[in-house]
């Protein structure tokens, strides 16, 4: 009987299963006398097989005579009665095999679906949720929840889920295309009088701030704000936590470009925004969209600057760009030298640990701490800090940090490495390789004496602004040299002109000591803060957005009336 029962077993459990030859065999055994639970259980298959739900219902209630404790005996009766649409048939069914065995993952999963068809969709999550915990590889339970997901409106969370399907199993085609109708969908619901605008992002730390503030606009004012971040790391193993805006979705440009692409298309869309231009597939994305929407550029600064600096400006790109996007009037005017005029608006980004909660200010009961640069790009010139920093008298009393968690080169921390070493200043310097979160770099910052930068661009505001709240001496280049030719700092000039009190690196090289450099005065403190957040806080940087999107929409509404 055994070689029997192994030959109906791979008869059903062919691509294509033979249930009229599995029977015949069964029907064999049994009229031979045989009377062992496995054939009714078989029987019981190989009449589902052939739609015969009744008398399949028959053959496993007779099995679980013979053999009571067989938990997919009734999972299988669960499954005839849910196709004969008994569903509270099918649902006590399916509970007593779950009952019998809270490990049998097919169950949980037929639950789920019982659920989902019956529009209980707590239910749903619950059973495939604990489904995921018994098999957490499995790609079709990703699948699964994010469909309940979709269906209950939550787009966000399951976008979230096909990412994770896709990522178990890329190929996996059906996913891939419920995904892309999800980027359709997303933002449709609401139709604000004050337009819609969609912004991209690469996944930065600002792409957190971006969403926040995002999130307050969609909030208090009538615009809506979709914002899709493109989910590659910028900086290693570093993601954002866009949870609190649910108009925040991540995307992969090597798979969801087309559907992005479309989203942009779409005909509710008034205006897109690209944030920084330093990818291909940004890059891309502008060329494609071309005049078929506004586009408008938020200026980060190197995204500006470094093609001027090597002498290929991007004006194959720029010539698509509708208007461009920055706080700093000297990137505007470098844009204006190199690329021609363009309507211009103020954005930038509430900085975080400038808004939300304030961590409390923890005093440094160690060595006093100067801050040099903000990556570890080459750009930050460490190196002529440290020059600077090594003809100070009084430079071993301080401990030197240098954040290089992201744009490190190998070769170039070689170089700072070597240059330290002659110097014998290995153990005055650290680089931080690991990436600070913003609460905890607001708390290093507090504890530090004074942050220096020497950048030939606008770069790191948000680290200045975070120096100058806590009251450091925050020192910058008041020139630079664009394009070998010298010209005041954009930045120098924008914090100057917002009356907060920053030092110059030309002076700071200068000076005999670090201490006769230092300014830590509490009145300058009290006055930068205020500053700060009065011109640099979440609110103001909401105003200015929802400014700039009215103006555009009803340029972009009246170049369309004059088309028409």
């Amino acid at each position: 009987m055994k070689a029997e029962l192994e030959k109906v077993r791979l008869l059903l459990d062919r691509a294509q299963p033979d249930a009229d030859e599995a029977i015949k065999v069964l029907n064999l055994l049994a009229e031979q006398g045989n009377e062992h639970w496995l054939i009714d259980h078989f029987l019981g298959i190989a009449h589902m097989v052939r739609a015969s739900y009744e008398k399949a219902v028959v053959y496993f209630e007779t099995s679980l005579i013979k053999h009571a404790e067989n938990p997919h005996a009734y999972l299988q009766i669960a499954k005839c009665f849910n196709a004969l649409s008994d569903f509270e048939q099918a649902e006590r069914y399916g509970k007593a095999a779950i009952q019998l065995d809270q490990h049998l993952l097919e169950a949980w999963m037929f639950m789920g679906e019982i659920y989902q068809g019956r529009s209980d969709l707590e239910k749903a999550i619950q059973c495939f949720t604990i489904a995921n915990k018994l098999d957490p590889k499995n790609h079709v339970i990703a699948y699964k929840l994010a469909g309940i997901y979709s269906e209950k409106g939550d787009l966000k969370k399951a976008m979230e889920l096909y990412d994770i399907a896709l990522h178990m199993q890329p190929n996996f085609e059906v996913a891939r295309a419920e995904k892309d109708k999800l980027y359709t969908s997303f933002g449709r619901k609401s139709k604000p009088r004050g337009g819609k605008y969609i912004h991209l992002c690469f996944n930065h730390l600002y792409a957190k701030s971006l969403s926040d503030m995002l999130a307050f606009v969609n909030e208090e004012y009538d615009q809506q704000h979709l914002l899709f971040v493109e989910s590659h790391w910028a900086i290693e193993e570093y993601k954002p936590d866009l949870s609190s805006n649910e108009h925040a979705a991540w995307f992969n440009h090597e798979y969801d470009f087309p559907a992005i692409i479309n989203r942009c298309l779409d005909s509710d869309v008034d205006a897109l925004f690209v944030h920084g231009l330093f990818f291909k597939w940004q890059k891309k994305l502008i060329k494609e969209i071309g005049s078929k929407k506004h586009i408008g550029w938020i200026i980060w600064g190197g995204d500006l600057y470094n093609p001027i600096k090597i002498k290929e400006p991007v004006v194959d790109i720029v010539k698509h760009i509708d208007s461009i996007h920055s706080l700093v009037e000297g990137d505007v005017e470098v844009f204006k030298k190199h690329y021609g005029d363009r309507p211009t608006f103020r954005f930038g980004y509430p900085y975080p640990g400038l808004y939300g909660d304030i961590p409390e200010v923890i005093e440094s009961k160690g060595r006093p701490r100067i801050i040099v640069g903000n990556s570890g790009d080459y750009s930050n010139n460490h190196i002529e800090i440290l020059e600077a920093l090594r003809t100070k008298k009084d430079v071993r009393y301080y401990d030197i940090l240098l954040p290089v968690s992201y744009n490190l080169l190998p070769e170039y921390e070689v170089a700072i490495h070597k240059w330290l070493k002659a110097a014998g200043m290995l153990g005055l310097v650290k680089l931080i390789k690991t990436f600070i979160e913003p609460d905890k770099y607001r708390a290093l910052v507090d504890a530090s004496e004074m942050l220096i930068t020497a950048h030939n661009r606008q770069q790191a505001i948000g680290n200045m602004l975070l120096s100058l709240y806590s009251g450091n001496t925050t020192v910058l280049k008041k020139k630079i040299t664009v394009g070998e030719k010298e010209q005041m700092n954009p930045t120098w000039e924008m914090l100057k002109k917002y009356g907060l009190g920053v030092s110059g690196f030309e002076e700071f090289r200068k000076a005999p000591s670090i201490r006769s450099f230092l300014k830590k005065a509490q009145p300058q403190k009290t006055r930068n803060q205020q500053i700060i957040m009065n011109e640099f806080g979440l609110e103001t940087r909401a105003k200015d957005l929802v400014t700039s999107c009215r103006t555009i929409r009803e340029r972009v509404t009246k170049k369309h009336a004059m088309v028409n």
